[in-house]
């Protein structure tokens, strides 16, 4: 998980240690990448804020996408999905949005879809 606010790391680490899953969180693009890039194919999902200072959560996203384009990857915003999804879907990639604040129920739904 990519996510520069602590409180919404530790809501959403809570919630994801629900569903047993193991936990990469971090507070930036740049950490997230270095995290990922390490060892790309032990992540089944990246978790991603969309807005970040520094490197945002689309540039975020096309740098992951060039370690391993097949990764799912669920976006996470406190603003409007609006085109986002259109404009940064890839042929072959599993892309979803979830608005923030999300509660437990929205975010298995989109894991479900991500991940079958």
């Amino acid at each position: 998980m990519i996510d520069e606010e602590e409180a919404v790391r530790q809501v959403a680490s809570n919630l994801l240690a629900t569903f047993y899953l193991t936990l990469s969180i971090v507070a930036d693009g740049v950490a997230g990448l270095a995290v990922f890039r390490a060892n790309p194919k032990n992540f089944k999902l990246v978790l991603l804020d969309v807005i970040m200072p520094g490197l945002s959560g689309e540039e975020t996203l096309l740098s992951l996408r060039g370690i391993r384009s097949d990764v799912p990857v669920l976006l996470m915003s406190g603003y409007n999905e609006g085109d986002l999804l259109r404009r940064l879907a890839a042929p072959g990639s599993r892309l979803a949005f979830l608005a923030k604040p999300f509660t437990i129920t929205s975010l298995e739904t989109k894991l479900r879809e991500l991940l079958g």
